[in-house]
């Protein structure tokens, strides 16, 4: 199984986003040398991918102390991200990918019937009474988001697809599963020579 999840990281990986100046940068180049933990979200100016960031957010200490660091991705427009960055305040890795190119590599649900799902109405009454709010269509309303920790390398250590709108990752176990990288390794001294 670790295979076809390798493989999904390759094909993530070869996948590029958008920044705020719709420069496009590839996904893979985040996890090159250490983990990330991708979020893939619904669109900018959903109540869900706000509750999702904030959630991360929460985790930022612990997620940097892992040597790993948060990549959200959301299938909108470059214009899209400073509004986003405004309502959340999330200062870290935040691109567009309007094409919804990554979301289909990760094999992410894009459907009404997720959107509108009968469970996806609780969870926005939960999103609400935590203060998250709606802020119009930014995107792609009927994708569905998901959570990897990838890298480094193309490893896949977690991965998550919400099967309906505000159905996220259980963040204890996406943070768990960010691996441990080796202390960088310092070579004895040399001894010199023996007598």
């Amino acid at each position: 199984m670790q295979a076809m999840d390798d493989l999904l990281a390759a094909a993530l990986g070869q996948v590029s986003v958008l920044d705020e100046r719709s420069a496009a940068v590839r996904l893979g180049d985040f996890w090159a040398k250490r983990p990330v933990v991708l979020a893939l979200v619904r669109h900018l100016g959903c109540l869900f991918c706000r509750q999702q960031v904030a959630g991360l957010m929460r985790r930022l200490p612990e997620i940097e102390r892992r040597s790993a660091s948060p990549v959200v991705v959301g299938p909108s427009r470059p214009e899209h991200i400073a509004g986003f960055r405004a309502a959340t305040g999330y200062a870290g890795p935040l691109f567009v990918d309007p094409s919804l190119r990554a979301f289909r590599a990760a094999g992410l649900e894009h459907s009404r019937g997720s959107t509108y799902h009968p469970l996806a109405v609780l969870k926005a009454m939960r999103a609400l009474a935590q203060g998250h709010r709606q802020t119009g269509r930014q995107g792609d309303i009927i994708q569905q988001g998901g959570t990897f920790v990838l890298g480094p390398g193309d490893r896949v250590h977690f991965e998550w697809r919400d099967r309906y709108a505000g159905d996220h990752a259980d963040l204890d176990a996406a943070v768990g599963a960010i691996p441990a990288l080796a202390a960088p390794h310092t070579a004895a001294p040399h001894p010199g020579p023996l007598p």
